[in-house]
């Protein structure tokens, strides 16, 4: 399904390498987004970020104040901002 309106927002993802999360990135790069993902399993996140167009990954253990202001800043570096955040 494409979700109308969401075309070239930017959109960041927590936990996004599998389940529900991958779901709703999946979702989202359908629907033209530019994606910034992230996950504390690095393999499966690239695995996944490699099938989803414009498409940041980023290894980060959300749970660990470092790793998510590492997250936010590569953000800002790659997308220059968000419009919107998922934290799945």
């Amino acid at each position: 399904m494409d979700i109308v309106g969401l075309a070239g927002k930017r959109v960041a993802i927590t936990a996004a390498a599998t389940g529900i999360g991958h779901a709703i990135a999946c979702a989202l790069s359908r629907s033209g987004c530019k994606l910034a993902i992230c996950d504390i399993d690095g393999e499966s996140l690239n695995a996944a970020a490699s099938k989803l167009a414009e498409t940041t990954a980023i290894v980060a253990d959300i749970a660990n104040p470092a790793d998510v202001d590492a997250f936010f800043e590569r953000i800002d570096t790659t997308l220059g901002g968000l419009d919107a955040l998922v934290n799945n």
